[in-house]
């Protein structure tokens, strides 16, 4: 299982769902992607989602 984090603006956001996307469909041998979105739950940072 692989986790991937989105944190930081919504360029950094594009950017992490792009390499989720790709590690998906190019390395289905690491086991399934999983989205953690935890951080703006935590954080009040860049307004959450943009």
């Amino acid at each position: 299982m692989r986790i991937q984090y989105l944190n930081g603006g919504l360029a950094n956001q594009t950017f992490q769902y792009i390499f989720y996307r790709y590690a998906q469909l190019n390395a289905p041998e690491y086991g399934p992607w999983y989205l953690d979105d935890s951080f703006f739950w935590v954080k009040k940072q860049h307004n959450g989602y943009e």
